[in-house]
């Protein structure tokens, strides 16, 4: 579709928006269509789901768990009883209870359906609705992590007498019954949805009336409608357009628990690379470029886990010399061939990598580009020889990303595996941020099997219209609208 014809069609579908005064409706924009509302499948945008939906606890902008529908938490051993609001309660009026979370959680624990979030129940031994007030969460072994653990999407609450009635229904537009500030207004598949508030929610009444989010997947007709006044917060801005956004009054940049690296396939199947070429790719990329390649507000990663995690500083791994050398004593594939998928900043990043390559191992190195979901697909299936990810932390802890690289994690691409690492971080979940334990499982990845190249942890630059205030992203990248508000 021509960008100025999609800019005219999204102006028509705002000049058809309720007629309510300017600090009522806050508009967000969204890349892709949401495909689906289940939390429990891997399509779901919390942007959205995370205004209409509340769980257990939510984690606030320094990391840390805070009650949401859970008033407090007692833990005793691997048990922890989880004691909810009374005045919680569903979009219809009925009150939040805990077999809503119990059957919830149910579904994804019994595979009732296929969900790339399984492997976060992996450590819940059991669920028991002790009464409507009284959940009870049994770990396999103490969890020092668990209330940052349940703030994660997948784990919000269905209600439970609907949800047994309609199943997968539940989660069409015109059926959810949802328990957050939020609830669905209007619903217009591929282009726009509006949510307004939920009045039966327990905490302070949402400041925006409405929420609208537009989907425009092309970032310059996002950034021209920003401009327009039609956008009040866009997220990842366009690259190509990094001189004039950092100058603009509304650029803000907030840390988050975000990084992106190479990953190898360690599947017999594939042109495999030993670990003297991993090390030798490792080293002949000098990472403390890539600010000045991107955006500048990146930071450079010389580790898998990020510094707000209590992760120990480490050295800078560019060797020019190191690089060859180790290149010249392994075996590998004739060409480099990397696999990255279709965005204008990874296009930066991969062009760059590429000749960095090509430059320091005098290699012939390819770029294979594709699409986002058929990328991730092929991630899943076949897992490419090396191939650019990124890790966004599921919960507030070094483990949310150390556990991605376990032996039976599903986002483990590559099939790495190393049963040592597995017993490292398998202590770290019975730790309190041991920082020794974090660092040892971080230098078998990245140093001892060179099974990953960390590349460099994102903050989230946004664009946000300067009459709203209270916005805040917390770690995980995640924000609840509800406490926006006009200035």
């Amino acid at each position: 579709m021509n960008r100025f014809f999609l800019i005219f069609y999204i102006l028509g579908l705002l000049g058809c928006s309720v007629v309510l005064a300017e600090e009522s409706i806050f508009r967000v924009r969204l890349v892709e269509d949401l495909g689906t509302l289940d939390w429990g499948y891997g399509e779901v945008n919390a942007q959205v789901v995370d205004q209409l939906m509340e769980g257990l606890t939510f984690v606030d902008r320094r990391g840390n768990a805070t009650p949401a529908v859970a008033r407090k938490w007692v833990s005793t051993g691997n048990i922890t009883q989880f004691f909810l609001r009374s005045d919680a309660k569903w979009s219809d009026g009925r009150r939040v209870c805990a077999e809503d979370f119990e059957i919830a959680w149910q579904r994804i624990r019994e595979a009732q359906i296929v969900s790339p979030y399984s492997h976060l129940f992996k450590d819940i031994q059991a669920v028991r609705a002790k009464s409507c007030e009284k959940l009870e969460v049994e770990t396999k072994t103490p969890l020092s992590y668990l209330p940052e653990l349940l703030s994660h999407w997948v784990f919000y609450p269905v209600q439970k007498n609907s949800y047994q009635k309609q199943r997968d229904k539940f989660f069409e537009p015109e059926n959810l019954i949802s328990n957050g500030p939020y609830k669905i207004k209007k619903w217009h598949k591929d282009s726009r949805y509006v949510l307004e508030k939920n009045e039966y929610y327990f905490a302070e009444k949402a400041r925006p009336l409405l929420l609208e989010f537009l989907v425009v997947s092309d970032d310059q007709t996002a950034l021209t409608l920003y401009k327009a006044g039609k956008i009040d917060w866009l997220k990842d801005p366009p690259i190509l357009s990094r001189d004039q956004i950092v100058r603009s009054e509304g650029f803000r940049v907030f840390p988050t628990a975000v990084g992106y690296h190479l990953g190898f396939s360690f599947l017999e199947n594939k042109k495999s690379f030993d670990r003297n070429a991993r090390c030798a790719i490792s080293k002949a990329i000098d990472v403390t470029k890539i600010p000045k390649i991107l955006f500048g507000t990146e930071i450079p990663s010389h580790t898998f886990v990020p510094p707000q995690f209590k992760m120990e500083k480490a050295n800078n791994r560019f060797s020019k010399a190191d690089a060859q050398m180790l290149w010249s004593k392994s075996t590998h594939p004739e060409i480099i061939e990397i696999s990255y998928y279709a965005k204008q900043i990874h296009e930066t990043l991969m062009q760059w990598i590429q000749a960095e390559l090509a430059k320091n191992l005098n290699t012939k190195v390819v770029l294979n580009k594709m699409e986002s979901k058929t990328y991730w697909s092929e991630l899943a299936n076949r897992s490419p020889s090396v191939f650019l990810s990124g890790t966004t932390a599921y919960f507030s802890h070094a483990a949310a990303f150390l556990d991605e690289m376990r032996t039976e994690s599903p986002a483990n691409w590559g099939k790495y595996s190393n049963k040592n690492y597995d017993r490292i971080v398998d202590s770290i979940k019975k730790s309190n941020f041991k920082r020794e334990l974090i660092a040892q499982a971080d230098r078998t990845l990245v140093h001892d099997d060179c099974s990953v190249i960390p590349l460099y942890f994102r903050p989230t630059a946004l664009l946000l219209k300067p009459r709203w205030i209270n916005f805040e992203l917390n770690p995980l990248a995640r924000v609840q609208l509800k406490k926006v508000r006009s200035r």
